[in-house]
């Protein structure tokens, strides 16, 4: 019922969905609530993921976790180009996919992988806008704004 809500990105895809309620993201979602998810955060929103495979995801992308290649590095840390801007990753998993009625930024490491999602008042981005300087700011303020 929060009036905005900010799923972290810190941890594994398991522990993250033992610590959500399921069917309250469903219903922000359904309702177009202001939610901000970062890293793991949308992660789980997808069907599943392999750093986790016997652990439902929360359904609502249509689409499976990957882990990157084995011939880049991994966890991918640092500084990564997002569109125009650059922006900061700390991640092992990805989305190589967008979902239908979801606007996308892509990045690239080892392949184009997903950097962020958004439908309407529901934004999802893999890296940390906290971390992200000016650019992750700025990404902050609009949907504080939404």
């Amino acid at each position: 019922d929060a009036e905005r809500l900010v799923l972290p990105g810190v941890g594994t895809f398991g522990a993250a969905m033992e610590a959500v309620d399921a069917d309250a993201l469903r219903r922000r979602n359904e309702r177009d609530a202001p939610t901000r998810a970062v890293s793991v955060g949308i992660q789980i929103k997808a069907r599943g993921s392999e750093e986790s495979p016997r652990v439902p995801g929360h359904g609502v992308l249509p689409c499976e976790v990957t882990r990157f290649p084995r011939d880049v590095r991994v966890p991918q840390m640092g500084w990564n180009r997002v569109a125009y801007a650059f922006a900061y990753f700390a991640n092992s998993f990805r989305f190589t996919e967008a979902p239908a009625g979801w606007e996308a930024q892509w990045s690239d490491h080892g392949g184009p992988f997903v950097a962020s999602l958004r439908r309407g008042r529901v934004w999802g981005c893999q890296f940390h806008p906290e971390l992200s300087g000016r650019y992750g700011a700025r990404l902050l303020e609009e949907w504080l704004a939404c």
